[in-house]
């Protein structure tokens, strides 16, 4: 039996009518399919411009805030982004927090190819809930929903829609151009719709770019809109993206969150608002009292006092994130944390403010925006930039401020987290900026002392202890809490030796006010020494040279050089040389200076003993971009400086 093949149909020979229906059925159906048919966001209508340097490009970016009054709002999203490249990838991820005040609805997400096909559809059970409580949690109302597209060929785009129903605002979005590092911006608007007569407190960083405005009945509407933003690169030593990248920032004056209504149009009114939430929080059964008072009854100063209550409050209470309702500002009361031992940073700083209050100390409530290099909060904006509580205690007309939720830290000693930085003091007075204590050169300090004895064949034995104080005492103090597999293998991964054993290490902690780390090491060091015939070459900084230089660039640096604290580094290596062997030439002996920091390294010889002495000294300070050709040229000469060495010549 014979067929015809028509229009991809097999079909078995018909009358020619019947074909004739049959293909016009076929043409009309491909019509109707794919009429209106158009391809989204192929990859070949992004500029060339916009892809250099880029790992993915933000091609259409469309947000929507809408307030309704003091308390209730709606954002509305919609964005797609094309992945370049996988560096890229996390970019098209979905991932956006909400809680009892805020809800998440009509999220949408499609995957498009690189010729801007639909390839894949976002399906309910792809969209994952996921509960924010950790091992430190536990009442915990945050939630996050999150997308992975689990697509990976290369170039694809992605696109969102959601909207968050807002009932009870503090907080109100801000709009960054920049979302990362080499990721740059075809399009991008931001509208923000609110009444007429509702104050919306607007900073634009870094911007100049004015909204549209316009009238809508009783409402206001404002509308700011970007095109062709190339990316930018990250850059050493500079300072976080959000500093430097353009952005509208909003804040509410009046606002309305769980029953509770504020102003933080000042930080006078904002601090008020915190103060109302705790008042009367801080009562503690007569019973906790009395023991206080026992507890305190010999100390001889409100200093001694407050050390005693503060080691109290570390023996007696842990710490837990609590951050349901309006929990996420309020403090449990002292007499619940009194009652079951655990509070979050608020609860705990709350608690150690009414232990301190049985004593007659007075203290302070304050927030604070925590993080070892977070950026500074805006003073100018007043509004909800924090993220953390510790307490102020006013003692002997000194301010000590106190670390409520560690265990460990010693009394009057902030670190790295908190340090140096503008916080909001509350009181019953409202909210003041104050500035947190700035730990000097002197108090952040590494100091290593080494004692290397020499054999004819160039090993060595060496004995290293060191002591790390302040900032370094902070970032030693997981090696000190490891185990004793993990504490070897950190402090493997800290020495820069080619070959050697540890023979054994011990660490001793010291808790004063700027408290240290004592690590003391026994090395087994093959090849201190390099031999060259009758001659023996050492590198005499084998402990702590600098080996890598900042990058130099070819572009012009956007970013300020940031240096968050001053430090510094004494290192003394003390070298025992062997018998037959005698001092032929030292390089040592450098004094380089610059506006960044100083370097010296001094050599003294005694008999068969050569020490080596560098101390390197980095100032804290945000220096111009301009600056950078000279900060490079400064490590340059310290890596140079670290080159140092000694030749011994066989007697």
């Amino acid at each position: 039996m014979k067929y015809l093949i028509t229009a991809g149909l097999i079909n078995r020979r018909v009358a020619p009518s019947v074909i004739i229906i049959t293909m016009i059925f076929v043409v009309l159906f491909f019509n109707t399919s794919f009429a209106g048919h158009e391809k989204k966001y192929p990859v070949s209508a992004i500029p060339d411009s916009l892809k250099k340097s880029a790992k993915a490009v933000i091609r259409n970016e469309e947000i929507l805030f809408d307030i309704k009054n003091i308390k209730k709002a709606t954002l509305k999203v919609k964005y797609a982004v094309t992945i370049l490249k996988k560096a890229g990838v996390a970019q098209s991820y979905f991932i956006q927090p909400y809680d009892q005040f805020k809800k998440i609805t009509n999220l949408k997400g499609t995957v498009y190819d690189a010729s801007g096909e639909v390839v894949k559809k976002i399906k309910t059970e792809d969209i994952h809930d996921i509960s924010l409580t950790s091992g430190s949690s536990l009442f915990v109302d945050s939630r996050i929903k999150a997308i992975d597209p689990e697509y990976l060929k290369f170039p694809f785009t992605m696109e969102y829609s959601y909207e968050v129903d807002y009932d009870g605002l503090l907080n109100y979005p801000d709009w960054y151009i920049y979302k990362d590092y080499n990721v740059s911006v075809q399009h991008s608007s931001f509208t923000l719709k609110k009444p007429a007569n509702l104050e919306v407190r607007i900073l634009n960083r870094n911007f100049d770019v004015r909204p549209e405005k316009r009238t809508e009945k009783d409402e206001e509407v404002l509308t700011w809109e970007v095109n062709g933003i190339k990316a930018i690169k990250e850059e050493p030593f500079g300072e976080p993206l959000t500093e430097y990248s353009p952005s509208v920032q909003l804040a509410p004056t009046a606002f309305l969150i769980d029953g509770y209504e504020g102003n933080c149009k000042t930080w006078k009114e904002f601090g008020s608002w915190i103060y109302t939430l705790g008042k009367g929080r801080e009562e503690l059964p007569e019973e906790t009292q009395q023991k206080i008072k026992a507890l305190i009854s010999n100390a001889g100063s409100d200093y001694e006092k407050s050390k005693i209550l503060y080691h109290y409050l570390q023996d007696n209470t842990r710490y837990v994130n609590i951050t349901i309702g309006i929990g996420g500002w309020q403090p449990i009361d002292a007499g619940t944390v009194d009652k079951v031992s655990y509070g979050d940073c608020k609860a705990l700083t709350n608690y150690m403010k009414a232990l301190l209050e049985v004593a007659g100390i007075k203290s302070y409530y304050t927030l604070v925006k925590a993080g070892d290099n977070s950026p500074a909060i805006i003073s100018s904006f007043p509004s909800n930039q924090f993220n953390h509580v510790i307490l102020c205690a006013l003692i002997d007309s000194d301010s000590v401020w106190l670390e409520c939720t560690s265990q460990r830290l010693p009394f009057g000693y902030l670190g790295s987290f908190t340090d140096d930085r503008d916080v909001l003091l509350v009181n019953e007075n409202g909210g003041t900026l104050v500035r947190t204590t700035r730990y000097s050169e002197n108090d952040n300090q590494k100091i290593c002392t080494a004692n290397i004895i020499l054999d004819n064949s160039g090993n060595g034995w060496a004995t290293v202890s060191t002591q790390y104080k302040g900032y370094f005492y902070d970032r030693n103090l997981p090696k000190l809490l490891a185990d004793e597999h993990d504490k070897k293998k950190l402090i493997r991964k800290g020495l820069h030796l080619p070959d050697f054993t540890l023979e054994s290490c011990s660490f001793e902690e010291e808790h004063e006010r700027i408290p240290s780390i004592f690590e003391n090491l026994e090395l087994a060091i093959n090849g201190c020494g390099t031999r060259f015939g009758n001659r023996m070459v050492i590198e005499l900084n084998m402990l702590n040279e600098v080996r890598k230089i900042p990058t130099e660039t070819q572009y012009k640096r956007k970013s300020d050089i940031v240096f968050h604290r001053s430090m510094m580094e004494k290192d003394s290596l003390t070298y025992k040389i062997p018998d037959n062997y005698k001092i032929e030439k030292v390089t040592a002996g450098k004094n380089i200076k610059s506006q960044f920091g100083e370097l010296t390294t001094v050599v003294y010889n005694r008999d068969s003993l050569v020490s080596y002495v560098r101390t390197l000294t980095i100032w804290k300070g945000d220096y111009p971009p301009e600056s950078y050709g000279r900060f490079v040229d400064f490590y340059k000469k310290v890596k140079k400086a670290d080159s140092d060495r000694m030749i011994l010549v066989a007697k």
